[in-house]
């Protein structure tokens, strides 16, 4: 919605939807292609899980910049407070700092239990099944509320196709350490 901000749903430039009511989002992304991800810019509802991934292809008759992969994932990463979004608002309003978080989401899974010590046992994380010799595009956002996180892709052949609805000059790499700020999207492919 570049040079629109009649639908961002911050106040002042539309009202919030009310309780129980719909709101149908009319826009054209003709000049912009990739990884998005929608949140409601109000009363720290994106803290509570109000985030999705919107995946914007390019039109028929605009040719790729590179061959089209045999699968997508996308990975939602973002902080994680055990005070609910409310409480957040509230500390943050009272001219508090969140301080570090109490931990780290993928798609809105806890860690892997990576240390017996540090991680409890029980805990649902997200895992991704693929093909070996098959190329993915990986769709990685940054949902969290205020923490940059980076996330790291080692020992694998990465081209890096796209950030923030721009594709970028082709580049190989062999790991990647993408440093996430809050709001952001990046695509990498993992190649064959």
């Amino acid at each position: 919605m570049r040079h629109n901000s009649w639908q961002d749903g911050v106040l002042g430039t539309n009202c919030p939807i009310p309780p129980h009511r719909n709101f149908t989002y009319v826009f054209q992304a003709k000049d912009q292609i990739g990884s998005f991800f929608y949140f409601p810019s109000i009363n720290f509802k994106r803290a509570s899980g109000g985030y999705g991934p919107i995946i914007v292809n390019n039109r028929s008759i605009i040719p790729l910049p590179f061959a089209l992969p045999y699968g997508d994932i996308v990975i939602m990463i973002g902080d994680w407070y055990t005070r609910n979004h409310t409480a957040l608002r509230a500390a943050l309003d009272a001219g508090e700092d969140l301080g570090v978080p109490d931990g780290v989401l993928i798609n809105g899974k806890g860690p892997y239990r990576y240390n017996t010590t540090l991680v409890a046992g029980g805990i649902d994380y997200s895992t991704f099944d693929v093909v070996p010799g098959k190329t993915y595009r990986i769709r990685v956002h940054n949902v969290g509320i205020s923490t940059s996180l980076n996330f790291r892709i080692q020992n694998h052949n990465l081209l890096l196709a796209e950030t923030e609805g721009y594709y970028t000059i082709q580049q190989n790499y062999t790991s990647s350490d993408t440093m996430k700020n809050s709001a952001e999207a990046v695509e990498i492919f993992r190649r064959r």
